[in-house]
């Protein structure tokens, strides 16, 4: 079972972030940059804390066109 924050799987948030520029997701939610590509690159160990996953999926849902374009390449079997 994958843990789901605000109605998106922790695969989906970090997803998420390949289709959007780290530094206008670092501006927006006020988690850095560093951190953001560390998820982003997948070299972070473990998960990210729950509250930064909580900040990027509100940002996600408050975007939901750049939503709509993971879900249609995860649908498609690609990645971003």
């Amino acid at each position: 079972m994958s843990l789901v924050v605000n109605g998106m799987t922790v695969d989906e948030i970090i997803e998420g972030l390949k289709i959007r520029g780290g530094n206008t997701v670092a501006n927006a939610t006020g988690i850095s940059f560093v951190t953001i590509s560390r998820i982003k690159n997948g070299h972070r160990r473990g998960i990210p804390r729950y509250d930064t996953l909580e900040k990027l999926s509100r940002y996600m849902k408050d975007n939901p066109e750049e939503v709509e374009v993971l879900r249609a390449r995860l649908a498609q079997g690609g990645g971003a």
